[in-house]
């Protein structure tokens, strides 16, 4: 996604909430809140960049795909 900040494989939660309400298809509060339940973070509240490669993954492979 454009404009999300990224450090060392890390995610910055308000960037790439923002971006998942602002663009495309807009999600909800509500929405954000059961994606974000699947992210694993680190110690100082940053989403780990590979929850979210699994999280849409696991969407493609077993939703899109089929």
């Amino acid at each position: 996604m454009k404009n999300v900040t990224t450090v060392k494989h890390l995610i910055d939660p308000d960037d790439f909430k923002h971006q998942l309400m602002t663009f495309g298809d807009k999600l909800t509060q509500e929405e954000i809140d059961d994606i974000f339940g699947e992210f694993e973070f680190d110690d100082d509240g940053f989403i780990q960049t590979k929850s979210v490669v699994s999280l849409y993954s696991y969407y493609f492979f077993k939703v899109v795909l089929h």
